[in-house]
């Protein structure tokens, strides 16, 4: 096409008409692995761009002006004819919808528009990410469809017969509580604990889905990233002072939730000096907690001063126990 004799910067305007539908040509580009295009002009006395003033640009399919590189077979106002032959290759820009030249210095020229060249089909993620992926692997129904998300499996509404570009094109509706592997558990005590700083053993399961807690050990080691939450219940004792003239103390128990040897919570009784024997106080403590696979949790006592306990006493006729009780679940997992 010859662009003839206007002077001004890209007053010559040439739109490229495609044979294809725009969302043909976005699902090719899409689902191909490369995709270009030429741009070829001949030259003379018809530069791009002359003393800082650009005279020649083309529009990408976002409508959006980009301009030719500087070369100096066109842009030295060379009398001879020239030739420039510009490859797009970048897929974000393709197709090209529009050229615009100029003659500001009365000389000539000539451009062409190859047609959009694709080939090879894309990678796609393994799990898709997007409509935008979900395209790629041949989708081309609008509808609800599960994709992952940055932390979470997430829910998103495609419209395909939108350009990917286009707002409409991917609607996210929420998060889906997906879980790999489901963790929760239920363990009690039947014996007395007076030890400190030792992670709080357990005798009784009651439930233990996906063995993530050990009892022996008392520690709970986290399966997978994730959102958990722990709640612990128990007993604390303080025996009778003894003595003709027993001297008045605050006596404190507490109970501590660990993660990695770090104390992440604490729940204490504090009960001041009484006469009567066998003094008993409940004590709870509840968490939730950001955990990353193989984390490690655990309740651990610690005792003041004049000691104390945590009660258990299953053998009694009287208390059936337990009165210790340890659980913890997973509430959301990070993929």
């Amino acid at each position: 096409m010859n662009i003839g004799n206007c002077t001004e910067p890209g007053c010559y305007p040439r739109q490229i008409k495609y044979n294809a539908s725009d969302r043909q040509i976005q699902a090719l580009i899409q689902l191909s692995d490369d995709c270009f295009q030429y741009i070829w002009y001949y030259c003379r006395n018809s530069p791009f761009k002359y003393n800082g003033t650009v005279y020649a640009w083309w529009i990408d399919k976002d409508e959006k002006r980009n301009e030719f590189p500087s070369l100096e077979n066109c842009d030295n106002l060379n009398d001879t004819l020239k030739f420039h032959s510009y490859q797009i290759e970048d897929k974000d820009k393709l197709p090209v919808t529009r050229v615009h030249f100029s003659n500001p210095f009365k000389g000539s020229g000539k451009h062409k528009v190859s047609r959009l060249y694709c080939s090879g089909k894309a990678k796609t993620q393994p799990m898709p990410r997007s409509c935008d992926d979900l395209q790629r692997m041949g989708h081309t129904l609008n509808g609800i469809y599960s994709v992952r998300g940055a932390k979470q499996i997430e829910t998103v509404f495609c419209q395909f017969d939108k350009r990917y570009v286009e707002q409409e094109f991917q609607e996210r509706i929420g998060y889906q509580d997906i879980k790999t592997k489901p963790t929760y558990f239920y363990v009690q005590k039947d014996k007395n604990f007076a030890e400190r700083n030792v992670p709080l053993p357990f005798e009784i399961t009651i439930v233990n889905i996906g063995g993530a807690m050990d009892l022996p050990s008392g520690v709970f080691t986290a399966p997978v990233n994730g959102t958990y939450f722990f709640s612990f219940a128990g007993l604390a004792q303080f025996p009778m002072l003894t003595g003709p003239d027993p001297v008045p103390v605050q006596r404190e128990l507490g109970a501590n939730l660990y993660k990695n040897g770090e104390r992440i919570a604490i729940s204490q009784v504090n009960i001041g000096y009484l006469v009567y024997p066998d003094n008993r106080s409940p004590i709870t403590l509840q968490s939730t907690v950001s955990l990353g696979a193989r984390d490690k949790v655990w309740i651990q006592l610690s005792i003041g001063i004049s000691g104390g306990f945590l009660y258990d006493e299953r053998h009694s006729e009287v208390d059936q126990g337990s009165h210790s009780h340890f659980n913890g679940w997973l509430l959301e997992e990070e993929i």
